[in-house]
């Protein structure tokens, strides 16, 4: 039998929570919510006649970098398209920053308890990973520190943070991590994931971007998946220094995004008004859930994202069997280290009356 490249033997392949078809065939339900994955409730701000041009067109190749989604999504983060690049979601960007900057050996340093490609990157480039538990729910950046800068024959290469967290919801305020940048050596490179930046409405989160020329060795990933509802289409992209976007092109692969993608996401960009909807709904139902958890006598986390996280004990498993079985899918955070929370999308308001319906009922 061919052997695979021995570092492979420290990877688990992904696995994605449950989808509504696998749900509603297993279990006979006719209807079901998914409240597992931080997707958008309201679907995709993209409709079929938008894309109909760009669906005769799928003949030809993509047009990867001078179409309009870069100048766009430049103009819009201010920045030059020169600092920019599209992944197939910022999971590829991730690959790609591990591809481009991971020798075998390498440290890599991330938290415990956050999303799980962070550990897969380090893996795949049979990297040294080491996790630091977070601390009250965050990442622990006065621990990170001390590890990056205690004396080591191979010292950090490169650090993942993700803000906000997934799957707490909590974030790394701007002075803390502006103390953590000052703290460091400039030649660690660190990946700040903010997949769910544009919910967060705290004024200490920190401005990435405007740290860009201040801190060279940092490198921001953004996704169109969660806030412009494009989990789908799979498209994510990278903000850094001219330098570093050029070695990422070096690893990329050839027309990674497809035409479709592109076409939805410059669609997407102009969406003012689903935007405005999603955020504003997002912010009012947070504060219902966290009502209604706190009436059970639940600590929920205090989030900036699009989900919470509670803390159901050692009940969290049968609690999410429970609300499964009314149709009502969350994810249990076992897999995340976390065996005695669980996380939850925050849907729409309909959604989540039936949310806290089937809790009070699971809950007895």
């Amino acid at each position: 039998m061919i052997q695979p490249r021995d570092t492979l033997k420290n990877i688990i392949p992904y696995k994605p929570g449950k989808s509504i078809q696998q749900v509603q065939s297993e279990l006979g339900l006719s209807q079901v919510i998914k409240l597992g994955s931080n997707e958008n409730p309201w679907g995709s701000p993209v409709s079929t006649d938008e894309m109909a041009d760009i669906i005769a067109s799928v003949a030809m190749y993509p047009d990867i970098r001078s179409g309009p989604l870069l100048g766009k999504l430049a103009d819009r983060l201010g920045v030059s398209e020169s600092h920019l690049m599209l992944g197939n979601g910022s999971d590829e960007i991730l690959t790609m920053i591990g591809l481009a900057y991971l020798n075998p050996g390498d440290r890599v340093l991330t938290a415990k308890e956050t999303f799980s490609e962070y550990g897969f990157v380090a893996h795949l480039m049979n990297a040294q990973l080491k996790e630091i538990a977070l601390k009250d729910y965050t990442f622990d950046l006065d621990a990170m520190g001390v590890v990056i800068n205690a004396p080591s024959e191979r010292p950090v290469k490169m650090v993942f943070i993700a803000n906000p967290n997934n799957p707490t919801g909590t974030i790394v305020k701007s002075s803390d991590f502006r103390r953590f940048m000052n703290a460091i050596p400039s030649d660690v490179l660190v990946v700040m994931d903010e997949a769910y930046a544009e919910f967060v409405e705290d004024p200490d989160y920190p401005n990435s971007i405007s740290l860009l020329t201040e801190y060279p060795n940092l490198i921001v990933t953004r996704t169109f998946s969660k806030l412009y509802g494009l989990a789908g289409f799979r498209i994510g992209y990278a903000i850094a220094s001219p330098e570093i976007i050029a070695v990422l092109y070096k690893v990329r692969q050839p027309f990674n995004i497809n035409s479709l993608a592109l076409a939805a996401a410059t669609v997407a960009l102009d969406k003012t008004e689903f935007v405005a909807r999603t955020l504003a709904n997002n912010r009012e139902e947070r504060d219902r859930l966290t009502r209604v958890f706190l009436g059970h006598r639940l600590p929920v986390i205090p989030t900036h994202a699009n989900f919470v996280c509670v803390p159901f004990g050692k009940d969290a498993a049968l609690i999410v069997r429970k609300l499964l079985e009314r149709g009502i899918i969350v994810r249990h955070l076992a897999s995340f280290g976390m065996p005695d929370h669980v996380r939850i999308t925050i849907g729409t308001p309909e959604q989540n009356t039936l949310l806290i319906a089937a809790l009070a009922d699971s809950l007895t």
